[in-house]
């Protein structure tokens, strides 16, 4: 195995298992969207859109959504990227976690203080049955 597939997290391995299923599966109609939030002091902010971070996201109920027994929400204004292979989504990872916001504390002088919630979005079509 190489060494840096060895050492990866679980994000990066999830990513790579992703497409590398879709290739073995011969998949033609298969699409990946991605999505990085961070949850700082309370706010949402779009961690692959650097100038939407001074304005905080919002988080509203789906109006599409029949069943009202479960709540379905989004984040209004969240980006969304559609990606091609594992580089195009693990760069945008790297791009998030420049835009991740970091503040001093007092154990450590740049320390993130925040959360954030990568999402990867799978869409295949079925083949009809004609």
């Amino acid at each position: 195995k190489d060494a840096a597939k060895e050492h990866a997290g679980i994000i990066p391995r999830a990513i790579h298992d992703v497409f590398e299923g879709a290739s073995r599966a011969d998949v033609s109609d298969f699409q990946v969207f991605v999505s990085f939030v961070q949850i700082y002091n309370e706010s949402l902010y779009d961690m692959l859109r650097d100038a939407s971070r001074s304005v905080p996201l919002q988080i509203r109920e789906d109006p599409t959504q029949r069943d009202k027994s479960s709540q379905a929400v989004y984040v209004e204004g969240l980006s969304e990227f559609a990606v091609r292979n594992a580089a195009e989504c693990l760069y945008l990872i790297r791009i998030g976690e420049e835009n991740r916001a970091q503040r001093e504390t007092n154990m450590n002088a740049f320390s993130s203080r925040s959360h954030s919630v990568f999402q990867l979005v799978v869409e295949q079509r079925l083949a009809s049955s004609e």
